[in-house]
């Protein structure tokens, strides 16, 4: 599907450049397809690395019991969706 639609944001000087470093550090050709990254793709990325974390911990919590169980699984059903 063609890109038909203009989203503005204004920045300082010094945030365009860290994007336009950032940017560039991940490979990205433009600062366009990088802000697409991080808006439409990023959050799902980091949101699978935290329930792959959390899936870790309780596995870790059934086999490595700690003392104050009760903290440790409240902590994670929290963190799990």
């Amino acid at each position: 599907m063609p890109q038909s639609r203009d989203i503005r944001v204004r920045v300082t000087k010094d945030q365009l450049d860290r994007i336009k470093l950032n940017a560039q550090a991940k490979g990205f050709k433009s600062i366009s397809s990088y802000m697409r990254y991080l808006c439409l793709e990023y959050n799902q990325h980091v949101e699978s690395k935290i329930i792959e974390t959390n899936k870790i911990l309780k596995q870790m919590n059934k086999t490595e019991p700690v003392k104050d169980k009760n903290n440790i699984n409240h902590i994670l059903d929290d963190i799990n969706p």
